[in-house]
């Protein structure tokens, strides 16, 4: 575990809990997506266009869709 929780005199007990899950994206969906990520949203709009067609372009060639692979972690602790 990497949470800081768990080497802090603070807490004990500390349990870790992962979910993996998926999601399946149309390709609309995915862009819109993407839009969020504040990565792109920093490329300005004229280079966002571009690479968002780029995948587009991509997501169209492979099959329409894309599947996401997503885990969630949670930490549960007792505070001391």
């Amino acid at each position: 575990m990497d949470s800081p929780a768990v080497g802090s005199a603070s807490f004990e007990n500390v349990h870790e809990l992962r979910h993996r899950w998926s999601r399946r994206y149309t390709g609309d969906q995915y862009l819109k997506l993407l839009r969020t990520h504040s990565d792109h949203r920093a490329l300005g709009e004229a280079r966002l266009a571009r690479l968002l067609s780029d995948i587009a372009e991509v997501i169209q060639r492979t099959g329409s869709e894309v599947i996401r692979h997503y885990e969630t972690l949670t930490l549960l602790a007792k505070r001391r």
